[in-house]
């Protein structure tokens, strides 16, 4: 195998509006081989939206990229890891990427979108103060959507690795053994992305 000029597998952060975001995760495939079930309540996801909406902290989502994966496994003859990217690739539609963290956010966010729940929450936002009662996205006041489409949502993309090493960065983003361990990593991972938000 020639390996000259190869690249290396690797991260790619990007930050997205939400309306973006929620296109792509149309196009997101689930192996539930390693990625846990959604286990939000109504309450929680409500709780996410409206905390978007309020600019608090919105976490990150992290995929590993199915085109680039497949191409590196074919350089190396994995037959196993060809296979699978193939197969989620195919399953339900065309699938793009594959969903390594936030699982529950990006459900939450799939089912806003497509006004599955509504939020209850007042904002004084713009001068102005927007009382919602159980808004559905497609009756949010204007101003209420162009405010959530265009939040900034930072996105991992993990690029050329093979389907076995996914469910090894799976267990590295979601185990800590401790508490106050996952915390510390969160505040840490989520201060430097903040730092390239500015950047940008």
């Amino acid at each position: 195998m020639n390996t000259k000029n190869t690249p290396e597998e690797g991260r790619q952060i990007q930050v997205l509006p939400l309306r973006e975001l929620a296109h792509k995760l149309k196009s997101v495939h689930v192996d539930p081989t390693f990625q846990r079930r959604v286990c939000w309540s109504l309450e929680q996801k409500q709780r996410y939206i409206v905390n978007i909406l309020k600019q608090h902290e919105a976490g990150s989502f992290a995929f590993a990229d199915i085109e680039s994966g497949l191409e590196r496994s074919n350089e190396e003859s994995d037959a196993s890891s060809i296979e699978k990217y193939k197969k989620a690739s195919n399953h339900l539609g065309r699938k793009s990427l594959i969903s390594l963290d936030a699982q529950n956010r990006g459900q939450a966010i799939h089912e806003f979108y497509n006004d599955k729940f509504g939020i209850t929450v007042t904002l004084k936002v713009y001068g102005s103060t927007f009382t919602m009662e159980d808004t559905k996205y497609s009756d949010l006041p204007v101003k209420m959507e162009a405010r959530l489409d265009h939040s900034q949502m930072i996105v991992v993309v993990f690029n050329r690795f093979s389907y076995g090493h996914l469910s090894k960065i799976f267990l590295s983003i979601n185990s800590c053994t401790s508490r106050k361990e996952k915390c510390s990593k969160l505040l840490a991972f989520h201060g430097a992305l903040g730092q390239i938000r500015k950047e940008i």
